[in-house]
């Protein structure tokens, strides 16, 4: 998994046998319904997921590593042979001829973690790497699309800055825009001359790795969230996991948030042709918020509690709140009531379940 990319079938056939054990445990032959959708179980916890790890986002997360070793200074035999057969500058690989598939499957996303501390400028790509200013191929397409040395190095360009032009295709000069950019392009080079005493010195290039948590140097961790978390946002079910109880109970309250616990409304959902009458009251349809909130039962037990000397209405509303649902993603604004409750919870699931 660290280095090579898994291929797509060989990952269905893993999480498959993944999902089987979360779902029906050791005993496969006992089938149950699955409810949740696999990419919400491998969300991150505080995104509102089970934070199963995603074996696909994990690989990529691993051969990055290997992109950072390439780049980082040393005599490693493995590196040497890389760069005679493939290409000096491989860490982005740029070069439509390089067929080393798993280390290009991660490239973009490790371009896009990765910068450079301007020393000497002899091992960082002019347009294909971060160096300060984004990366050029992107942000100066058009002056890109004249160059004539795509694997151009900034030193080798900042030493050809009197005469640009013999750098670049001989239509450059039709094109406004082109000229723009280079012009902009130059006095990047030349102000960073003047203000940076280290740019273009006997200072080898320090790479740095940019992704939060990472401290400038690279880590598996920090690019496998920052993969699985760049469309995601926290989420309110992440207090679930705080919560003093087991695992299983936990869980079940995260189904139940979601409205993806069995209930005969789901069922129907899904083609199941049967009758949806609550199995408590049979007064309602089945559903989450009816069992959890509005169900004859659910009420029974709330108004025993609030009628007791003892525990009273105070405990009855910690324990059996209108809308508990609402009370656990309320989060930590109420985190004692949500405490309570989550006790109050497991006691009485481990009686029903």
């Amino acid at each position: 998994m660290s280095v090579f990319k898994i291929p797509c079938s060989i990952l269905q056939a893993i999480d498959k046998l993944r999902r089987d054990f979360l779902w029906y445990g050791v005993q496969s032959e006992q089938k149950k319904l699955r409810t949740v959708p696999w990419d919400l179980v491998c969300r991150p916890k505080h995104c509102g997921g089970l934070g199963v790890i995603d074996l696909k986002t994990f690989n990529l997360a691993l051969l990055s590593k290997w992109l950072w070793k390439w780049i980082t200074p040393n005599d490693s035999l493995w590196k040497m042979q890389l760069n005679a057969l493939y290409h000096q500058h491989p860490a982005i690989c740029p070069n439509n001829t390089v067929n080393h598939n798993s280390l290009l499957a991660a490239s973009f996303i490790f371009q896009t973690g990765l910068t450079f501390a301007v020393g000497n400028g002899q091992s960082i790509l002019l347009w294909h790497h971060n160096w300060g200013y984004g990366i050029l191929r992107f942000n100066l397409q058009e002056l890109y699309s004249f160059t004539l040395h795509n694997q151009l190095t900034l030193s080798t360009f900042a030493n050809n800055i009197i005469n640009p032009l013999n750098l670049f295709n001989h239509l450059l000069p039709s094109s406004t825009n082109a000229l723009s950019q280079l012009r902009s392009l130059i006095i990047i080079i030349n102000n960073l001359r003047h203000s940076d005493q280290n740019f273009l010195s006997t200072t080898p290039d320090k790479p740095i790795w940019k992704l939060p948590g990472a401290s400038g140097t690279f880590s598996t961790n920090s690019t496998y969230h920052f993969i699985k978390l760049n469309p995601l946002h926290s989420s309110s079910l992440s207090k679930i996991w705080s919560f003093k109880m087991p695992p299983r109970f936990q869980i079940f309250i995260w189904r139940m948030l979601q409205n993806k616990i069995a209930t005969l409304d789901n069922l129907q959902r899904r083609g199941w042709s049967l009758p949806n009458r609550c199995v408590l009251c049979y007064c309602n349809s089945e559903s989450t918020t009816h069992l959890f909130s509005h169900c004859r039962f659910y009420l029974q037990l709330r108004s025993l509690v609030q009628e007791d000397p003892v525990l009273g209405p105070h405990t009855a509303n910690s324990l059996f709140p209108e809308k508990p649902m609402a009370l656990v993603q309320a989060g930590a604004a109420l985190s004692k009531a949500t405490d309570i409750w989550a006790a109050a919870f497991f006691v009485m699931c481990t009686n029903v379940l």
